[in-house]
């Protein structure tokens, strides 16, 4: 019988969440979008996500809390990354 490889089930959440935490930086705080197989992804790892979560008697909420916490906190800059933008979000923040 052939040894199987398993993940740590803490690294494998731990990996989960900050795959999902870029999609979410990506999606929600530069407008930016997820190609098929990402989002394909993005939704097989949340299920995994909530199952485990849901196996240590974490509500749906906490779940939720823990993966976008932060997120919405970090500064976002107005306009792109040129050096126009930089200087005018610079000067208005």
């Amino acid at each position: 019988m052939a040894a199987m490889d398993l993940k740590n089930p803490k690294e494998v959440v731990a990996e989960h969440v900050e795959a999902l935490r870029d999609y979410a930086k990506r999606v929600i705080v530069r407008s930016g979008s997820l190609s098929v197989d990402e989002d394909v992804d993005r939704s097989s790892r949340l299920d995994e996500f909530f199952a485990v979560g849901s196996s240590f008697d974490l509500t749906e909420r906490e779940m939720v809390f823990e993966l976008y916490r932060g997120i919405l906190s970090e500064p976002q800059r107005l306009g792109c990354d040129c050096a126009t933008c930089r200087h005018r979000t610079d000067r208005e923040g």
